[in-house]
């Protein structure tokens, strides 16, 4: 859900912690576990696409 709040609010950590009614920093927090986890840098266009296309997949797929 993090993922998909920050996505939807353009990366902006303040806005996708006011949807789901946490601090920006845990956010942020989750945002860098997603980026240890895939070894993707959040901050790199080419990745952030990758990474939303992985979870749009993931989705589709019902995983």
């Amino acid at each position: 859900r993090t993922l998909e709040a920050w996505y939807a609010e353009g990366g902006s950590a303040k806005n996708a912690g006011r949807v789901l009614y946490v601090h920006p920093n845990t956010v942020r927090y989750r945002i860098r576990r997603i980026e240890d986890l895939t070894g993707r840098d959040l901050d790199r266009p080419t990745c952030v696409a990758e990474v939303y296309l992985a979870l749009r997949a993931v989705r589709l797929v019902g995983l």
